[in-house]
């Protein structure tokens, strides 16, 4: 019996011997999910990815991953626990589930790396299958009406010119008067805005940086503009804050895009128009083209997609009809 009560401590002491010889760090039971998940998030995710980015992560584990598997010990942590998580009625679609899922799998990637644990154990969950979200562009006649409703509004030439290149529109507010040649008729698309920080990020892929040619319509808003922005910056006079952004507020800033969407909002009830996002500008204008017969491949381009398969996965409908 002595002998025996001896060997136990003797066992555990050799076990963590052993482990400490092979590199491999003995596992704190005592770490929560939620604790580890924190420490992740400020100095793992947050030195790494954009403000964006950081912010979705953590409002996915504040609401939604921590209150459900937050008390449960990190080393305990298994498969079941986040198909638990995923099936739990959270008012989250297949997208947002899936966000969660990818959340899960690099955090606790790091944690195995870091010998927390054994295993990725959300590596070992299916994500949440869901239907494709179909795109929804204005017509052709929508689209026109668009155009004539934006001449002379304060935001117009911001929808004229998304209209005229399809650019997204954080790429499409990060114009600077350097990227734009008027009379040659063309720009250069290289950065984008960051919403939270209101600051230029320079384009995520080299497909992203782009050239693109402007249609006569666009050169005139974009003139028009030009003399706006110059009478406005006289009225500022020292209040303004020279950026040499294409489009910015009174005082020269740049453009937040959550006031820009109300009053975009306003611009198509007066104009008799369906409410639709700012993004669906962009696939009007793939749209628009596919179906005019452009090739799919200067479509994709023109969008600054990384892949021809990305367009085709997007606009995959439109393609039969443009083809024939």
């Amino acid at each position: 019996s002595t002998a025996r009560r001896s060997a136990r401590p003797q066992t555990r002491s050799g076990t963590a011997l052993g482990q400490a010889q092979s590199g491999v760090l003995p596992v704190d039971r005592r770490l929560t999910t939620a604790a580890y998940l924190e420490d992740w998030l400020e100095h793992d995710a947050k030195p790494r990815i954009r403000p964006k980015a950081y912010r979705l992560d953590r409002w996915l584990t504040d609401q939604h991953i921590a209150p459900q598997i937050g008390r449960v010990p990190l080393a305990k942590l298994q498969p079941e626990h986040i198909q638990a998580l995923l099936s739990a009625d959270q008012g989250l679609g297949p997208d947002s589930l899936r966000l969660v899922l990818t959340v899960l799998r690099s955090a606790l990637r790091r944690a195995e790396r870091n010998g927390h644990i054994r295993r990725n154990v959300a590596t070992l969950v299916d994500a949440p299958r869901g239907q494709k979200r179909r795109v929804d562009p204005y017509t052709a006649e929508q689209a026109a009406t668009l155009l004539r409703a934006a001449r002379g509004h304060e935001d117009g030439a911001i929808v004229i010119t998304a209209i005229a290149i399809g650019a997204r529109l954080g790429e499409v507010l990060a114009l600077r008067w350097q990227d734009v040649d008027l009379d040659a008729g063309t720009l250069s698309i290289s950065h984008t805005l960051i919403e939270h920080s209101l600051t230029l990020a320079p384009a995520k892929t080299e497909s992203s940086r782009r050239d693109r040619v402007l249609p006569a319509f666009a050169v005139e808003a974009l003139r028009d503009h030009r003399r706006e922005q110059v009478r406005r910056r006289l009225a500022a006079g020292s209040e303004w804050e020279d950026q040499d952004l294409v489009f910015c507020d009174d005082r020269g800033r740049p453009v937040r895009a959550s006031c820009l969407r109300t009053r975009y909002y306003l611009l198509l009830e007066d104009a008799g128009l369906p409410r639709k996002r700012l993004h669906d500008i962009r696939h009007t204008y793939a749209s628009l083209h596919l179906e005019a017969g452009e090739e799919p491949v200067n479509v994709s381009k023109a969008l600054g997609h990384s892949s021809l398969s990305t367009t085709a996965d997007i606009y995959a409908h439109l393609m039969p009809k443009s083809q024939r």
